[in-house]
C-alpha cells in the first residue's frame, strides 16, 4: 500500500510542534510508519549553504523570488525523500514577509508533493499571542504579537490552506490545539496517515 502524505501547517505559536511530536508518538503506537521532514529546514540547510539566512527567522526577511527559489528545491528535494513511506511534512500555508503574505504552499510546491491530506492546526488568538510573548526571547516575533494581526494570520492561513487544497485535491482538515490538549488535536491527525 502506497504512503500518504500529510502536509501540517499552523501559525507560529499555535503549538503545531508540540501537536506533530504527539502524532509521530501516537502513529509509532499504532504501527503505521511516517517520516517526518520540516519543510523550512530542508529550505533553511539549503539557504544557509549559500550563505543567505544565519537562522530562520533570516528566511522570512528574504525577497521573496528567494524564496520562492528555495522552495522549489526543497519541494524536489522532500519528493525524492517521500518514496514508499507516509509523510508528514512540517510547513506553513502562509509566510508573513515584508511584502506582504506570502503562500507557503503554491501551485508548485503542492504539484510537486502531491499531499492527500493538508492538515491545520489551530488556537485560540490568545493563546497564540500568549505563547508568542513566551518565545519572544529566543524567536524574533515582536512584529506578530498584536492580537488583530494574529486574527487576520489565522484567516489568510485558512484561504491559503483551501485554495492549496483545491490545486492538488487535498482534504483539509481543522484540528483545534486547546491547551494541554496536544494528544487529542493529534488522535484526529493519525488517521490520516493509514
Amino acid at each position: 500500500m502506497a504512503g500518504k502524505i500529510v502536509v501540517m501547517v499552523g501559525l507560529p505559536g499555535v503549538g503545531k510542534t508540540t501537536v506533530l511530536n504527539e502524532v509521530l508518538k501516537q502513529a509509532g503506537e499504532r504501527g503505521i510508519a511516517v517520516k517526518n521532514v520540516n519543510f523550512g529546514d530542508v529550505m533553511f540547510g539549503i539557504a544557509t549553504s549559500r550563505g543567505l539566512a544565519k537562522n530562520r527567522d533570516d528566511m522570512r526577511k528574504l525577497r521573496v523570488e528567494t524564496q520562492a527559489s528555495l522552495q522549489a528545491e526543497a519541494a524536489a528535494s522532500i519528493s525524492k525523500m517521500a518514496a514508499g513511506t507516509s509523510v508528514i511534512i512540517d510547513t506553513h500555508a502562509i509566510i508573513k514577509t515584508p511584502q506582504g503574505y506570502w503562500p507557503g504552499l503554491p501551485a508548485h510546491i503542492v504539484n510537486a508533493l502531491h499531499p492527500n491530506h493538508i492538515a491545520v492546526v489551530e488556537a485560540e488568538p490568545t493563546v497564540i499571542q500568549q505563547r508568542r510573548a513566551k518565545d519572544s526571547d529566543i524567536r524574533e516575533r515582536q512584529d506578530d504579537l498584536d492580537l488583530q494581526e494574529i486574527e487576520l494570520s489565522m484567516l489568510m492561513n485558512r484561504a491559503a490552506s483551501m485554495a492549496s487544497a483545491v490545486l492538488c485535491g487535498a482534504s483539509v482538515l481543522f484540528v483545534r490545539n486547546e491547551e494541554g490538549k496536544a494528544a487529542e488535536a493529534a488522535s484526529k491527525i493519525v488517521p490520516l496517515l493509514s
